[in-house]
């Protein structure tokens, strides 16, 4: 699985569920820079790209993850 950015606009007028949804998985922190990756996931980009450079792979579906 490739990882793949979707450019997301804060402002957008989609619905957010839960104040959940605006935090990242990995840097427990308000999102200031989101990216939805192919494993349909949305994290902060700089902790993403990190994350799969180390390990790989997905942190919620432990997915095999790239940076090409």
């Amino acid at each position: 699985m490739k990882l793949v950015f979707i450019f997301m606009d804060p402002l957008s007028s989609s619905t957010v569920e839960s104040s959940k949804d605006l935090i990242c998985s990995i840097t427990l922190q308000i999102f200031r820079d989101p990216a939805l990756v192919g494993d349909g996931h949305i994290y902060e980009r700089g902790a993403i790209v990190r994350w799969v450079a180390e390990r790989g792979i997905s942190l919620l579906t432990r997915e095999p993850l790239n940076i090409n």
